[in-house]
C-alpha cells in the first residue's frame, strides 16, 4: 500500500467517482430511460440522447459533490486556437450533406458531452492537479494525460456485456490513442471545448453516411491528420521552449490562490 497519502486520496476519489458513475448509470439512469422508451415511444436515437445527456448531469454532480474538481471552459485567443477552429469547422461542414445529419450530429453530441467531461474534465484534471505537485509542468502533464487515457480506455472493459473479447480490447485501444489528442488539446488550450469538439467530429464521421464516398474518404484522412497534428505539434513545441501549456498555467496560479 502506497505512503504517499495524496496519491492515496487520488485512488481513493477515482475509483469511488468511476463506480458511483457507472452504478448510477447502469442501474438508474438505464432502467428510467428503458421505461421512457417504451411508455412514451422514444425513438432510439431520443433514448440514447437522453441517456447521454442525463450521464453528463450525473458526471458533473459527482465531480461537484465528490471530487470537487475544476473543469475550465474559458480558452484565451490564439492563433493555434483559430487556426484549429477553423480546421475543425471546414470539416464538419460536409456533413451536413449526409443522408441523415441529425442523428449524426446527435451521435457526435452524445458521445462528445459525456465521455469528455468524465475523461478529461474530471478525470484528466485530477490527475494533473496531482501529478503537477510532484514534477515539473511538461512530465506532470504528459503523466496525467497517459494515465487518465489509460483509466478511460479500460472502462471501455464494460462493453463485454454486449460484445466479444476481441471487439471490446480493440475499443480500448481506440478509446486510448483517441483519447490522448482530446487530452492533448485540453491541455494545449486550456479548455473543454476543444477536446469536446475533436470527439463530437469523430463520432459524427463514424455514423455518418455519405453520398459521395470519395469525399468521405478524404474527410476521413483529414480527420486524422488532425488529430496527429494535435498530438505533434504541441508536444514539439513545450519540449523546444519553457512554456507551459494553457492548463498548466491555469491549473497552478488556482494552486496558489
Amino acid at each position: 500500500m502506497t505512503k504517499n497519502p495524496q496519491l492515496k486520496r487520488l485512488l481513493y476519489l477515482t475509483a469511488a467517482f468511476i463506480v458511483l458513475e457507472l452504478l448510477i448509470q447502469q442501474v438508474f439512469v438505464h432502467a428510467i430511460v428503458n421505461w421512457s422508451f417504451y411508455h412514451f415511444h422514444l425513438t432510439q436515437l431520443q433514448a440514447n440522447f437522453i441517456f447521454k445527456m442525463v450521464e453528463v448531469a450525473v458526471v458533473l454532480g459527482l465531480n461537484y459533490f465528490l471530487t470537487k474538481q475544476k473543469i475550465y471552459f474559458k480558452e484565451s485567443f490564439t492563433w493555434s486556437g483559430l487556426a484549429f477552429w477553423i480546421v475543425v469547422i471546414a470539416l464538419a461542414i460536409p456533413y451536413f450533406s449526409a443522408q441523415n445529419p441529425v442523428a449524426s450530429f446527435a451521435t457526435g453530441a452524445m458521445g462528445g458531452f459525456s465521455e469528455e467531461f468524465l475523461a478529461r474534465g474530471v478525470l484528466l484534471g485530477m490527475f494533473l492537479t496531482y501529478f503537477l505537485k510532484q514534477s515539473d509542468g511538461k512530465k506532470g502533464a504528459f503523466r496525467a494525460v497517459f494515465y487518465s487515457n489509460l483509466i478511460f480506455a479500460l472502462m471501455h472493459l464494460t462493453n463485454l456485456s454486449h460484445a466479444s473479447l476481441g471487439i471490446t480490447l480493440l475499443q480500448c485501444f481506440i478509446a486510448f490513442w483517441a483519447g490522448i489528442s482530446y487530452a492533448i488539446a485540453y491541455v494545449t488550450f486550456g479548455s473543454i471545448w476543444p477536446a469536446i469538439a475533436l470527439h463530437f467530429l469523430d463520432d459524427v464521421i463514424a455514423e455518418a453516411v455519405m453520398s459521395n464516398a470519395i469525399l468521405a474518404g478524404h474527410l476521413n484522412q483529414g480527420f486524422a491528420i488532425l488529430k496527429i497534428l494535435v498530438i505533434v505539434i504541441p508536444i514539439i513545441y513545450l519540449l523546444v521552449t519553457k512554456k507551459k501549456s494553457a492548463i498548466v498555467r491555469k491549473i497552478n496560479a488556482d494552486t496558489i490562490k
